[in-house]
């Protein structure tokens, strides 16, 4: 269901306002990806930025993608809802 409508849903149901938003998350460096990264080396370039697209300075950081999600968890974002927040390192801007 797309985000805008399950946001409308949400308010129907419960009948108070209810904030759905969501992340859109690009490359982010985890474990996995690492552990992806050295066992298929041709990855490796792609996943650090190597692709024809330019990026920021590669992939995030757990730790990046949280903030996001803190930000949209606390009293800052009370106003957004119905929101598909890029956390991409500008993948969707261009």
């Amino acid at each position: 269901m797309p985000l805008r409508a399950r946001c409308g849903e949400v308010r129907h149901r419960r009948g108070t306002p209810t904030r759905v938003n969501a992340l859109v998350v690009g490359r982010t460096r985890t474990e996995m990806t690492d552990r992806a990264v050295r066992t298929l080396p041709e990855l490796r370039a792609r996943f650090e930025g190597g692709t024809l697209q330019k990026r920021m300075t590669g992939p995030a950081e757990v730790a990046e993608v949280a903030e996001a999600a803190l930000w949209l968890c606390g009293d800052r974002s009370s106003f957004v809802t119905g929101a598909a927040r890029p956390v991409d390192g500008g993948t969707t801007a261009t």
